[in-house]
């Protein structure tokens, strides 16, 4: 009876039920962070959420590495229809392989994280602890001018091209932000110039200085994460862009199991 009701049923229908199941959903965060001293939402966490409405609505979904024209790789998710060949796809750039092989998977699985989370709008329950000590950031005082020599500091921060050896962010977790956009070859003004333009305060408040960043909300630090990822680039752009290369068939190059 289920299946027969789910073939009565279009793919976008079914795909609209499965959302408002998944989106109000419990995500729980059973990981811990020994490095941060913080909690998060495991790739399993992610499952036990998304898989079984899902599989009730004749729905799975799948990950594929790809390569697109310009040589780069990136990991889609495929959220597929059971009954026809419909199917929606998002997708993430993979950072440049230096590390060994195990780094890499644990890469990859924190990137099938990002996927998800934007896929089906997750977020971590609210009695749940999953902030990577952002609370007590946020309730620290916050002066309101700065001192002049902190404001001469900064301004030599934006004039150097040696981002490494100086430090972006006072906050731990938002240092790893800094990491991640000198892995990506994203300089301090570009991603200052991107906070501006798409991210405010948990306040609601604009982004008037760099470490304004560090008091943005923990789902929209995640998405800054991702955003930094696809290299700044819409979602829509960068799915538009991800197509295969070679000239034998789609799946030919694509297909590499994990």
């Amino acid at each position: 009876m289920p299946e027969k009701q789910s073939k009565s049923k279009s793919f976008s229908e079914r795909l609209f039920e499965a959302y408002h199941v998944i989106k109000n959903s419990d995500l729980k965060s059973d990981g811990n962070n020994p490095y941060y001293n913080s909690k998060y939402s495991t790739l399993n966490n992610y499952n036990q959420v998304v898989d079984p409405p899902l599989a009730k609505l004749r729905i799975y979904q799948n990950f594929k590495f790809c390569t697109m024209q310009e040589g780069t790789s990136i990991l889609k998710l495929i959220v597929s229809d059971a009954f026809s060949e419909e199917k929606r796809e998002t997708c993430i750039m993979l950072p440049e392989y230096k590390k060994d092989i195990h780094s890499l998977g644990s890469e990859v699985t924190y990137l099938k994280r990002i996927l998800l989370c934007g896929f089906w709008n997750l977020s971590v329950n609210e009695d749940e602890t999953d902030n990577d000590g952002n609370t007590a950031m946020l309730n620290t005082t916050v002066k309101k001018q700065e001192k002049p020599e902190a404001a001469k500091t900064e301004k030599k921060e934006f004039e150097t091209n040696e981002p490494s050896q100086d430090k972006w962010f006072k906050d731990k977790y938002m240092n790893k932000i800094q990491e991640l956009c000198e892995q990506y070859k994203i300089s301090k003004e570009q991603l200052f110039e991107r906070l501006k333009s798409r991210y405010k305060t948990s306040r609601g408040t604009p982004i008037v200085t760099l470490e304004d960043a560090t008091f943005i909300k923990k789902e929209n630090k995640e998405k800054l994460r991702a955003d930094i990822l696809t290299g700044f680039m819409d979602v829509s752009s960068a799915i538009d862009e991800a197509d295969l290369t070679g000239e034998k068939g789609e799946d030919e190059f694509d297909d590499i199991p994990f």
